[in-house]
């Protein structure tokens, strides 16, 4: 989850604008969405950016803990960072 930034006007909507673009060129994105953190007007002050985990998984001998399964990290190469 991702919260707007105060340098960065739009960056919530300009991240899911960017992964619903990737997806109708065909490339595979995560499931990803934008939930309004208070009622009003939809702004950069109160939207939030989420998306599901794509570098985990979990898998039937998955580790238990405390009744929750732990899942396996995935190796993912950020290329923005390397």
């Amino acid at each position: 989850m991702k919260q707007s930034h105060v340098r960065y006007k739009n960056i919530v909507l300009n991240e899911q604008l960017c992964l619903l673009a990737a997806h109708k060129l065909g490339i595979e994105i995560p499931e990803s969405f934008i939930l309004r953190a208070q009622n009003g007007i939809l702004n950069d002050d109160n939207v939030l950016f989420a998306s599901r985990r794509f570098d985990r998984s979990f898998d039937n001998d998955s580790r238990m803990i405390d009744g929750l399964k732990m899942p396996y990290r995935l190796h993912q190469e950020d290329f923005v960072q390397a």
